[in-house]
């Protein structure tokens, strides 16, 4: 599983790279109020596509931006006029936050060799005076071959199971405060999956929103108590900011990290589910 970053000055230089597409996908959490795709018709990196991880999404609906199936990426990504081929630079409009770094897991996932996250995302490239474009781009489509995944996605029985097998320790990106039980939880009940340990998204990043260097998250790692030679599998509140969790792992050369796809809204949703808090 390759992580690589991208600094906006390198991919500027970049922008009329043939194969080369730069994917908007920003996601903002219901409270914020904000809409991804409006922002975007607003303000983008020139050439930059659309992909919402809510509408390119698979079962259970009542669950939000749930994994799609091969053939819903294939063809929603084919209609974007990304080929197997291309180098794909994903971005968000809030530095590196939970959606790019979702959208990069599952563009691997179904078989793009290469994906680069935009290090510190929209903010940094606007900090930088690099051009910005408006409305919303109308690229050419191509055929995509559905690929299967090549991940561990995990759902509920698969955690359940591992409670009992304890295979794999299990990592919340959760904020401190959310992973006690302490603080207000977007998606239902507060608390954690027992046995897991906490190592906050946030904390993996600095206040430009850029991922920390790789020496600093081998510290972070290390004194968040997750030994490097255990497999292990990362949760968060919906399965999204879990993934700059398996981002920063797989900088630090971690290929073997499992998703808990629906996370804490999927494992509040079952009335038995073990819950724990502080």
């Amino acid at each position: 599983m390759e992580a690589e970053l991208i600094a906006a000055s390198a991919l500027a230089e970049r922008l009329n790279e043939t194969g080369l597409r730069i994917v908007d996908a920003s996601w903002h959490a219901p409270p914020t109020g904000l809409d991804a795709r409006a922002l975007h018709r607003e303000a983008h990196l020139p050439g930059a596509v659309f992909f919402d991880i809510d509408a390119v999404a698979g079962p259970p609906a009542d669950l939000p931006h749930m994994l799609p199936t091969p053939e819903t990426f294939a063809a929603a990504v084919g209609a974007l006029g990304i080929a197997e081929s291309d180098v794909v630079v994903v971005y968000d409009q809030t530095g590196i936050a939970s959606a790019a770094c979702r959208a990069w897991w599952t563009f691997r996932h179904f078989g793009q060799a290469r994906v680069a996250v935009l290090d510190g995302g929209l903010p940094l490239w606007r900090a930088a005076g690099l051009p910005l474009a408006a409305g919303e781009a109308a690229p050419a489509p191509c055929a995509r071959e559905p690929r299967a995944g090549c991940f561990a996605v995990w759902d509920r029985a698969a955690v359940l199971a591992n409670l009992e097998r304890c295979e794999r320790l299990l990592v919340d990106a959760r904020s401190r405060e959310r992973f006690a039980g302490r603080g207000p939880e977007l998606w239902g009940d507060p608390g954690r999956i027992p046995g897991s340990v906490n190592l906050p998204y946030q904390e993996l990043l600095d206040e430009r929103g850029c991922l920390l260097p790789d020496a600093v998250l081998e510290a972070l790692v290390e004194a968040a108590g997750v030994p490097r030679d255990r497999p292990f599998a990362v949760t968060c509140g919906s399965g999204a900011t879990a993934c700059v969790l398996a981002f920063a792992f797989a900088r630090l050369g971690q290929r073997d990290v499992a998703l808990y796809d629906g996370s804490w809204v999927d494992w509040v949703r079952a009335a038995d589910t073990p819950r724990a808090r502080d």
